[in-house]
């Protein structure tokens, strides 16, 4: 990847909403060149998504939750994909990671009580403060000089 595009990205992760404008001065190109590598990155589907990272505390979700489950069948899956308190599902070798946040904890007993009819192994990891997140690549010494 050339210097160029890997200061593009580490700009990007810090702030996706800023302007051509504002990224043509802090990287020292000119608009066209931005609007061209910014193309790429979609094409190549280098960027899948811009999307904001929100203070769900400050929205009303006191509780966010990490579960490790190994699943009884496809069903428990679609259960967690289409479910609208669950953020995340990723695949482990050997079952699923799920990250998943309420508003209440009526909401998170019933949550609990309905995964049980599809896991046969869970492990539920109650997350007190984020430290650090989305931050990955998110400077320019990220891609090397």
């Amino acid at each position: 990847m050339d210097k160029g595009l890997g200061k593009l990205i580490a700009e990007l992760r810090n702030d996706s909403r800023q302007s051509l404008t504002a990224l043509s001065h802090k990287l020292e190109v000119p608009i066209s060149t931005l609007f061209s590598r910014m193309k790429r990155l979609d094409e190549e589907s280098i960027i899948l998504r811009y999307f904001s990272v929100l203070n769900l505390e400050k929205l009303g979700f006191i509780i966010q939750l990490q579960y490790l489950v190994k699943l009884k069948s496809e069903e428990g899956l679609l259960f967690l994909t289409g479910h609208p308190d669950v953020n995340t599902v990723s695949k482990l070798d050997d079952g699923y990671s799920i990250e998943a946040y309420f508003n209440s904890f009526r909401k998170y007993y019933q949550f609990k009580q309905e995964l049980s009819r599809y896991i046969e192994f869970s492990t539920e990891i109650l997350i007190i403060d984020e430290v650090k997140r989305e931050d990955f690549l998110a400077r320019e010494s990220d891609f090397g000089k």
